[in-house]
């Protein structure tokens, strides 16, 4: 433990922890791909848009179910591992956890319950419904998991958190489709996501010995979070998935549900850009935490800022590749795809705004200054869900890229000009 924490003196220790989370982050995304390709390839546009759904509405419940205590425990982490009072870590972790898991088991409740109301009530292509109740227990899977890994980061547990995240599960989900793929051995569709459900709780497992291992050794102290106190550093990453969710079931509706594998095939893709961006969100959060706490503005800016330009010169290539050569891109995944080439450049150019913002959304966090960010976050999706409803029926896939694009401009003006204002130089 002394050990870690003496590691970040190095000047250099952070440039490698964002170099370090972005190669294993884009393992993950690379997984991702992998068994999108897998099952375009398998079973077609239809069965990509059914699985998309299901893994995103998931997504959506585990990101409600962490209450944001995943974000707080970072910031508080960051000052107690600074006091070196790891009992009260210990025990502020426990409460997190009590309560990340009673809200994951309640979540994976309703998005069961919801999906079978939906199916016998609401909508006429029910293909996405069994996708949807399997990947539910996801919610609790993956809140836990991510509170957990949040805290290996704290520590200084780069590799571990990082290989515990989307690389592990998704990975073995890949390799198991990839073997089966090659060896030409039939299977039903939704097999797909019993085996994503199960490398996810597999790593759950792996991750809670871990934590386990460091529990034993911290002691007992004071809890310095309460149930409800992340509820505001959450909702803008809440606002923001349930804004992507939503557009995604209006292309389903819309135009169809092959059209919403077409569509989320783009957006899968745009993952690997946006990946920059949230991994290194994800890495940078206990540095800032750790600066914040020892009042140092000029550190604090300057790892923001780094950040935004290591990921511009990471990202780049990806867009060019989008921008110029969208057909082969997509053409890797069936001719089928490839109608969706000219809005594949859009949506790249709009996730590569994300990654030059920078870190600031979590920078605001450790501020104690989540209010602006939610307020922001609600303004770009007030802009981009009506566009999105409106543009994709008369410019069909492109529509929604050039309405993501519309509130990636606002998000980002705003949000650095909002963390100018919250921390100025004196």
């Amino acid at each position: 433990m002394l050990f870690a924490l003496r590691r970040k003196a190095s000047p250099f220790r952070y440039v490698y922890d964002l170099l370090v989370g972005l190669f294993l982050r884009g393992g993950g995304a690379f997984a991702s791909f992998v068994v999108t390709w897998l099952i375009a390839r398998s079973f077609g546009a239809g069965v990509v848009g059914q699985y998309q759904i299901g893994l995103t509405t998931a997504t959506l419940g585990s990101l409600l179910a962490t209450m944001g205590l995943h974000l707080v425990l970072v910031r508080e982490a960051g000052r107690l591992i600074t006091e070196r009072d790891l009992g009260s870590l210990a025990t502020t972790y426990r409460a997190c956890r009590r309560y990340v898991i009673a809200a994951g088991l309640i979540m994976t409740a309703i998005i069961f319950g919801a999906a079978i109301l939906l199916a016998e009530a609401v909508l006429e292509d029910t293909t996405p419904i069994p996708f949807v109740m399997t990947f539910a227990p996801l919610a609790v899977l993956f809140a836990w998991l991510r509170l957990n890994n949040d805290l290996l980061r704290s520590l200084g547990a780069v590799w571990r958190s990082q290989l515990l995240e989307g690389v592990f599960y998704s990975g073995l989900t890949a390799i198991v489709l990839l073997v089966l793929w090659l060896g030409g051995i039939a299977f039903p569709a939704l097999f797909i996501a019993v085996i994503y459900l199960g490398s996810a709780a597999l790593a759950l497992v792996i991750s809670i010995r871990i934590i386990s291992a460091k529990l034993a050794h911290w002691g007992h102290g004071t809890p310095q979070i309460g149930r409800w106190s992340g509820i505001l550093a959450v909702a803008p990453a809440v606002v923001l998935t349930a804004s992507d969710w939503t557009i995604l079931l209006i292309v389903g509706i819309f135009l169809s549900i092959p059209d919403a594998g077409v569509y989320r095939t783009l957006v899968m893709y745009s993952t690997l850009i946006v990946m920059i961006s949230t991994s290194f969100d994800i890495m940078a959060a206990p540095h800032l935490a750790k600066a914040r706490a020892s009042g140092d503005r000029r550190q604090f800016f300057a790892k923001v800022n780094s950040a935004s330009l290591l990921g511009l010169a990471v990202a780049s290539p990806l867009v060019l590749a989008a921008l110029f050569f969208p057909t082969p891109i997509l053409s890797l995944f069936g001719p089928d795809f490839a109608r969706g080439a000219p809005a594949l450049g859009i949506l790249a150019l709009a996730q590569l705004i994300r990654v030059v913002v920078g870190p600031a959304a979590p920078a605001m966090v450790m501020l104690h200054r989540e209010k602006p960010v939610l307020y922001i976050e609600i303004a770009a999706a007030v802009a981009s869900i009506p566009l999105a409803f409106v543009l994709v029926q008369h410019l069909d896939l492109l529509g929604p890229p050039i309405a993501i694009l519309t509130a990636s401009i606002l998000r980002g003006v705003f949000t650095r000009w909002a963390l100018a204002r919250a921390w100025p130089a004196t």
